[in-house]
């Protein structure tokens, strides 16, 4: 079967059509199947681009990390003042050292956030670092460093604290209440620990639960979270000891707490993590995440207050606008990166460094400079020695403590860093509530439309644009769409599809283009042999406005008498006849002998051999096709005889030489074909050929004779040559 007649709804549909028809099935795609990791990989370039090109102006001064870096764990090991063991977590005695150096030092940040899960313990005796404790709490023989982090907390009580919790994370699968209550009902009694419901001292910070009202919401699994019963029993093979119990915190650690919150993230298919849950369900409860605590604390917005809408979290203040959070199907809000995370001590040898508003200190530079403060207090301070960290600094501001440390397993892939570490999630999105600094992904419906739109421009340039040209324009459709969706990114904070798009745009420019390149080869597969299709469509010159000079052998055939016979009979009868006479002269031409159907006038025949596939038999394929077209006319006037149709006749005439063949006309309208003094010596000679009979020339004679058998006739005029032209009857096969 021949491939190029394989495809012909897609030639009927026309440009226009067919590429709306290929942007309204990548719609459904889109709409159906979210961004896929390419689509990721797009988003990541516009973040990397944006920061590089559109950096963001306005710089949250009021948000602080205390960076526990490789370098502090370092530092912690050395320093001889503050020798606590070279391990991860610290002991709480050294958390309760820093509140206690606010408190002397009468500094008040804005509020005190711990990225740091207190999950594990820590009843070791106080005296174990360097004697950090509170004022009215020197037993040191029964007091821990638990106690002592909690008396700190509720000594510095005018400083909102917050503390940290985990829940064990989803994965790319969205986990359901139904998965919640199965895992739950088929836990073993051992392993059901992990789903005791949580104390009061932490569901004072969420609220119930109200299906429908918070749903679509993110479902939580098991949690690993502070409170005072045995909630999760574990082996550890290999080790010293098996079966170790591990024992959750004492809920006291709670109490004093301004807050508790999640800081569970998923990471994407990709493994980037681009989606912060800003909400989790457990166990009937609706906990918020660690920043979005803060942010409701510190604006004294009760939970119950918070409005969940359509794809929004609304947070009402008062005397201002409410604050509307765009977020997801399961109230996740979509990271808006805006700031790298430094690496303070190789950027700064001394482990300060301010990044676009963000502080970023080394924690063991932040306990020198309380020490140095509390030394020399007019040491620190505008115009005094920069290698020092002042730490008042940080007065009023939000403080986030975390690891960006290797070896706490806490770095992420985000979009521009493959490093980086989770602590810096909490402030960008405390930051983008504060500030109203969202990004949020543009409507499926919208990009549907988008992909829709630049598939029918396409599809509207293909049908007027020559193939260059609808490859230039398609490059910058594709190039504005690019484009577009950088400054739609940057500028306005939408997430358009990219992704989806151009590869709709691409393949429907690929697929109207074939379909042209097949609708051209379907229309020269009714002139042409499929070796000429080839010939022309891998010559694209050939196809060019102009001509070139080329020896073919030309061949016209006209029905004797026919005219006066078709005035007698009904047009459908001439019809039927000129369809039962030409189809088989058009295989014998076409197919058998390889000739191009040049036109068709009336009801003669113009035909040539030896162009545009070049051929040295032209000249014997041409007379072979003018023999057999008569023996088959023959063989067709006794079936007609037999029907009662009348006989037709047909002369023919054949010459060869040199011609001017090519694609003749202006760029609306063309016509490939044949011209020249030899094509209309071909028509004389058809005209003075004998009927039935085949009268070719002398230069088509000298390259067949032997070939075939011949009889001279008498020397034909022909206008414009000065001597006559000699001619020669073929009568059969040699």
């Amino acid at each position: 079967m021949d491939f190029f007649r394989l495809p012909r709804w897609l030639t009927a549909l026309g440009p226009i059509l067919l590429a709306t028809s290929i942007g309204v099935g990548f719609a459904i795609w889109a709409v159906y199947s979210g961004y896929s990791g390419l689509e990721g990989t797009s988003i990541n370039v516009r973040f990397h681009l944006r920061s590089r090109f559109a950096p963001w102006k306005q710089a949250p001064d009021h948000i602080a990390f205390i960076d526990i870096n490789d370098a502090a764990l370092e530092a912690n090991l050395k320093a001889p003042l503050y020798l606590t063991p070279y391990r991860w977590p610290w002991p709480r005695s050294q958390w309760a050292a820093l509140h206690q150096f606010f408190k002397e030092n009468n500094i008040r940040p804005a509020a005190i956030v711990y990225d740091i899960v207190f999950d594990l313990a820590d009843d070791a005796p106080v005296e174990q670092s360097s004697g950090y404790a509170i004022e009215g709490k020197q037993d040191k023989g029964i007091f821990t460093c638990d106690q002592d982090f909690q008396a700190a907390i509720e000594s510095t009580s005018g400083i909102p604290t917050f503390l940290a919790c985990l829940f064990r994370p989803q994965g790319l699968t969205p986990y359901s209440r139904e998965d919640y209550r199965s895992a739950k009902s088929s836990q073993s009694e051992r392993e059901s620990r992990i789903w005791q419901p949580l104390p009061p001292e932490f569901t004072r910070f969420g609220m119930p639960y109200v299906p429908g009202l918070h749903d679509p919401v993110y479902h939580a699994k098991e949690v690993a979270i502070p409170w005072d019963s045995k909630w999760w029993t574990s082996t550890i093979k290999g080790a010293s000891h098996e079966d170790i119990e591990l024992m959750g915190l004492s809920s006291s650690l709670l109490r004093p707490a301004a807050g508790a919150g999640t800081t569970t993230m998923d990471p994407e298919m990709d493994g980037i993590t681009r989606w912060g849950p800003l909400f989790f369900e457990y166990d009937n409860y609706l906990y918020p995440s660690l920043p979005l605590q803060v942010v409701l604390k510190l604006w004294g917005v009760p939970l119950d207050q918070v409005r969940f809408d359509d794809h929004e979290v609304v947070i009402p203040r008062k005397n201002e606008a409410p604050v509307r959070i765009p977020v997801d199907e399961r109230k996740r809000i979509l990271l808006n990166y805006r700031y790298p995370w430094p690496d303070a001590d190789t950027a700064n040898p001394d482990g300060i460094q301010n990044v676009s508003g963000f502080t970023h200190v080394n924690y063991w530079r932040l306990i020198d400079g309380f020490v140095r403060l509390a030394e020399d207090p007019d040491s620190l301070g505008p115009g005094r020695d920069g290698r020092i960290f002042d730490p008042r600094s940080l007065d009023g501001k939000i403080i986030i403590i975390g690891s960006s440390a290797q070896a706490t397993h806490d770095l992420r892939a985000t979009p521009i860093d493959e490093r980086y570490p989770m602590v810096g999630t909490i402030g960008e999105i405390i930051r983008s509530i504060q500030l109203g600094d969202f990004i949020e992904m543009a409507p499926s419906w919208l990009n549907g439309l988008w992909i829709i739109g630049g598939t029918f421009l396409i599809g509207l340039l293909g049908q007027f644009f020559t193939p260059i040209k609808h490859a230039i324009a398609t490059f910058i459709i594709s190039g504005a769409h690019a484009f577009s969706s950088y400054f739609l990114f940057a500028r306005a904070g939408i997430v358009v599809d990219f992704f989806h798009v151009s590869l709709a745009e691409i393949v429907a420019y690929a697929v109207v283009t074939l379909s042209q390149y097949l609708q051209v080869s379907s229309i020269f597969g009714r002139y042409v042999t499929p070796g000429v299709r080839r010939y022309l469509l891998s010559n694209r010159k050939a196809l060019e406005l102009g001509g070139q000079e080329t020896e073919v052998s030309i061949l016209f055939s006209d029905l004797s008498g026919f005219t006066s016979m078709s005035e007698k009979l009904q047009a459908r009868e001439v019809i039927s006849i000129l369809n039962d006479y030409f189809g088989p002269m058009f295989k014998i031409i076409i197919d058998e002998e390889q000739g191009t159907l040049d036109k068709l006038i009336g009801d003669a025949i113009m035909a040539y051999f030896g162009h545009p596939q070049p051929d040295p038999e032209h000249a014997v394929r041409a007379v072979t096709a003018a023999l057999k077209m008569q023996n088959r006319l023959a063989e067709l006037r006794q079936v007609w005889e037999k029907e009662g149709k009348p006989p037709i006749r047909m002369r023919i005439g054949v010459n060869t030489g040199m011609v001017v063949a090519g694609n003749m006309g202006d760029r609306f309208r063309t016509d490939y074909s044949i011209i020249g003094d030899n094509v209309n010596l071909a028509s004389r000679l058809e005209s003075n050929a004998p009927v039935d009979g085949v009268l070719i020339s002398e230069t088509t004679y000298d390259l067949v004779k032997g070939r075939f058998v011949f009889k001279e006739r008498e020397p034909i005029k022909v206008k414009n040559k000065e001597f006559p032209v000699k001619v020669y009857e073929v009568l059969d096969f040699a």
